[in-house]
């Protein structure tokens, strides 16, 4: 993950999501905000699929050749 565990959540990050009410950023566990109590944003549950994004969900950008890899991937899919 990008941040040490223990710290604050960031948002986009392993699931974690900003509240559209109050822009507090939350743990992806919550379904509420814990700031001001608005439900989670149907944007927030999107559908897995499509292209790994580097630093979300755990995925990664390999440092030889910067392909991103979905976050189980212990060697890069590319270069390996």
């Amino acid at each position: 993950a990008l941040r040490p565990r223990g710290g604050a959540p960031i948002a986009g990050v392993d699931g974690n999501w900003a509240c559209p009410a109050c822009q507090n950023v939350n743990f992806a566990q919550r379904e509420v905000c814990n700031r001001c109590q608005s439900a989670k944003p149907v944007e927030a549950l999107r559908p897995r699929g499509g292209a790994p994004i580097a630093g979300v969900d755990g995925n990664w950008a390999c440092p030889a050749c910067q392909n991103v890899n979905f976050a189980q991937r212990e060697v890069c899919n590319r270069c390996q």
